[in-house]
């Protein structure tokens, strides 16, 4: 398969799964801290922009190693997790 046929999360369905985040409880501060961690993901050029499923599980393995210096919470991770797997 080619490089642009993964399913990846736009930055429209990002913006959306950060309302999600939002309603589900999760601070603009925390939500800053996932935007800053998914910000190369997304501002990647041509068929590489968006957030394909191989970069969510290494940004969530990036927040739970560093959930301590990122003030996220298992929970926080969770709903991030969730959040951007359902748009894929």
């Amino acid at each position: 398969m080619f490089g642009g046929n993964k399913p990846k999360v736009t930055k429209r369905e990002f913006d959306e799964s950060v309302q999600s985040m939002y309603s589900r409880g999760l601070h603009h501060d925390k939500i800053q801290k996932v935007k800053d961690v998914l910000h190369g993901s997304l501002s990647e050029s041509g068929v590489e922009n968006g957030i394909d499923a191989k970069e969510i599980d290494s940004a969530v393995e990036y927040m739970e190693k560093n959930k301590g210096h990122l003030s996220l919470t298992d929970k926080d991770i969770g709903i991030v997790s969730e959040s951007l797997k359902k748009r894929l």
